[in-house]
């Protein structure tokens, strides 16, 4: 016993050498029984110190081929557990291996199982899902791994089966490419230094949203944030049909949020050779505020009409139009369908013109964060603010990427909120934890 409550692989491992042995049933259940309750509360791992052992050398040859895979099984594994950030992370380096498969050691995955046998740990559907989308030897020895793991435990061969069979429908299947990255921010109040709650999320173009890193609990600053959002975007860039595109990253915040220069986060340089630079200047980035939706009722309906009507004069603002009356009236009569306004003037004004313009449901808003006036407008010529609207992203990704080298010479800081014209997302399934194994359900 002392061994046992001193080294927290000592049962698994000795299990390993007792479970061969017992031939009688009643032996083999008390010893599933006892490796069920030890785990339950807490008292050993999963794993025996060989099979530990195994499962690192096993993954880490695929951890450095393709460093993205892990994450992405785990996700869609596990899609209904509550992960943390080492697990949700969309990029896992080798060195964070062990702290990986540790943390998994200590959840089920929470489905069916046959009367009396214990839950299949999510350790072993996540090895199966890898096996499956690996293929070839690899494979049959992740397989033959986690069989002699069920094996020893005593989890019945029809749960591990159904495990394996779920994780070749989910390897066979081919996913719906990439969009869009989706950066979901919000501020944390009161914070001594500026850091923010975020989750990081997929779109794809069938209308699907896949989290890739759920931090919600965990403040981070703007550079860690960054940090976080490239390596998003990295994995993301690695799945098949993604072509060499530059990656669009929407940001997700609130009215308040809009003022944020997301653009101008830093995260590093991203290896010894390549200098830093901001994100704005590696993706196209825009702003999306749904918020405004559900404040405005028929907000999105008016989104919709607007990008049908394929308005081809965007509405620049000026002295006639500083107001958000006269906006407002622009909006609904000579502007009724326009897609698009270049908001211009004093810094305290543009704000309120840019809600105004979100409320009645203009789809793409472009400012410049830094003009003090009317007199700045001409900084943004450069980017061509009322050329062909489908290129204006990309336009503005290629203005920032000058504008924020240390060696600019223009001071503008170009913002652009590009609503999709699907409209906004539709919330994803409601999914509550629950409180006895932490697992979600839908």
């Amino acid at each position: 016993m002392a061994l046992f409550a001193g080294n927290r692989r000592a049962l698994a491992s000795l299990s390993g050498t007792l479970a061969p042995t017992l031939t009688e049933d009643t032996a083999r259940a008390r010893l599933t029984a006892l490796l069920t309750r030890a785990r339950a509360a807490g008292l050993g791992s999963l794993l025996s110190l060989a099979e530990y052992e195994r499962l690192v050398q096993l993954l880490s040859g695929i951890c450095k081929e393709r460093a993205t895979l892990l994450p992405r099984a785990t996700s869609e594994a596990l899609r209904y557990v509550c992960l943390s950030d080492t697990l949700s992370r969309p990029h896992l380096p080798v060195d964070e291996l062990g702290f990986f498969v540790e943390e998994l050691e200590a959840m089920s995955d929470s489905l069916q199982v046959p009367d009396g046998t214990p839950q299949v740990p999510a350790l072993l559907r996540l090895v199966e899902y890898v096996a499956a989308a690996v293929g070839g030897e690899q494979a049959a020895e992740l397989r033959e791994w986690s069989a002699r793991v069920a094996g020893r435990t005593g989890i019945h061969p029809t749960a591990l089966d159904e495990r394996r069979t779920d994780a070749v429908q989910w390897a066979a299947r081919q996913p719906s490419p990439v969009s869009r990255v989706v950066l979901e921010l919000t501020g944390v109040p009161q914070s001594p230094d500026e850091r923010y709650v975020c989750r990081i999320l997929v779109a794809r173009k069938d209308g699907t949203r896949v989290p890739l890193q759920e931090s919600w609990t965990v403040p981070k600053t703007p550079e860690e944030i960054a940090v976080c959002l490239r390596e998003a975007v990295d994995s993301a860039a690695e799945e098949p049909g993604q072509g060499d595109q530059v990656p669009w990253v929407t940001v997700l915040v609130d009215r308040h949020g809009l003022h944020l220069a997301v653009d101008e986060w830093n995260p590093g340089a991203p290896n010894a050779f390549v200098p830093d630079r901001p994100i704005g200047a590696e993706y196209r980035m825009t702003l999306s505020c749904p918020d405004m939706s559900a404040l405005v009722p028929g907000r999105d309906r008016d989104q919709r009409r607007r990008w049908r009507s394929n308005h081809p004069t965007p509405l620049v603002t000026d002295q006639k139009c500083a107001t958000d009356r006269q906006l407002t009236r622009a909006l609904a009569t000579s502007h009724r369908d326009a897609t698009q306004v270049v908001i211009h003037g004093p810094r305290e004004q543009r704000m309120r013109l840019l809600e105004v313009s979100l409320a009645l449901g203009v789809p793409v808003v472009l400012w410049d964060r830094e003009a003090d006036g009317y007199e700045d407008a001409p900084k943004l010529s450069p980017l061509d603010p009322l050329g062909l609207l489908a290129e204006l992203p990309k336009r503005v990704h290629e203005f920032r990427a000058e504008a924020l080298e240390p060696t600019a010479t223009t001071t503008a800081r170009p913002a652009l909120v590009w609503e999709e014209e699907s409209g906004h997302p539709k919330p994803e399934s409601l999914r509550l934890a629950d409180p006895r194994i932490g697992v979600q359900v839908s």
